[in-house]
């Protein structure tokens, strides 16, 4: 009887892990993949959001805030790349700008510092390369960039250097509640442990409603960047987005720690046999 089980050796399940190794814990995580970071957290854009964007009030964002802040010593601790390049959200036509300011006003709120809204010939000092029929923005100099697979990387050697043991290629197939705690069943073999955190990323819901009441279902949703060479680099200095919807936070241009510049997201929901079928119907519509 362990004393946790992480499922999911991702981003967050790597540093849950990190986190929980400096107690006297007897802590192991499973992962259905050959080594960490094989899912979502390997291809991202690598974004240390300033947390303007977030609800206020929520635990997203005061957690967004409060990561944010942490970022700079953790990227020292684990001795990977960050840089604090700051973000920028781009407006362009006055039926906007109330939106720009809406933005600006919930961070403020969330405990993000230094926003302000660039106009004039001050946009071009932050960005030179930014459109003649930009507005003006939202300017968060907080924002930052790390590499996503050496950031969940060296989490997770620092877990198991503390202790945290790792069992990859082992799918979990069942979780059964028992009285003192755990049953994870897997393709290697049974764990037990008096926790169990779901940290399986897309697949968190079929863990989920395994042993829950409350019933999830998570739609995967898949998108393509395009990395760019070195060359293209330095050609913004921030991470730009444009002013998000209901959607979500749409295309964005980052530089990279590397040096490159990557653009994206598409978007493209991906229909599993997990979903149920009045969820797909309702996709397609």
């Amino acid at each position: 009887m362990m004393d946790v089980i992480i499922i999911g050796a991702g981003v967050i399940g790597s540093s849950i892990a990190r986190e929980l190794s400096r107690y006297q814990l007897d802590i192991c995580v499973i992962d259905k993949e050959p080594d960490v970071c094989s899912g979502t957290s390997k291809a991202n854009s690598g974004i240390v959001h300033a947390g303007h964007d977030a609800k206020p009030g929520t635990l997203k964002a005061r957690l967004n805030v409060q990561g944010n802040q942490m970022m700079e010593e953790t990227a020292r601790e684990l001795d990977i790349p960050f840089k604090r390049n700051g973000s920028i959200v781009l407006c362009f036509s006055e039926s906007e700008a109330g939106r720009l300011e809406v933005l600006k006003k919930q961070g403020e709120q969330n405990g993000v510092k230094g926003l302000r809204v660039v106009t004039g010939s001050e946009m071009k000092e932050i960005e030179p390369n930014i459109s003649d029929k930009v507005l003006a923005f939202l300017y968060a100099p907080t924002g930052g960039i790390v590499c996503p697979f050496e950031l969940t990387a060296a989490m997770a050697e620092n877990a198991f250097a503390n202790g945290a043991a790792f069992y990859f290629n082992t799918q979990v197939k069942e979780i059964e509640k028992m009285g003192n705690g755990y049953r994870v069943a897997t393709d290697n073999g049974d764990f037990e442990a008096k926790l169990v955190i779901n940290a399986a990323g897309v697949n968190a819901d079929l863990f989920n409603n395994m042993v829950s009441s409350k019933k999830l279902t998570i739609v995967p949703r898949k998108g393509e960047y395009c990395l760019l060479d070195k060359k293209a680099g330095d050609f913004v200095n921030t991470t730009v987005f444009q002013l998000p919807t209901n959607l979500g936070k749409g295309v964005l241009i980052t530089p990279t720690v590397h040096g490159n510049l990557m653009i994206g997201p598409t978007a493209e929901n991906i229909l599993t046999g997990k979903i149920l079928p009045q969820r797909q119907r309702e996709l397609h519509r």
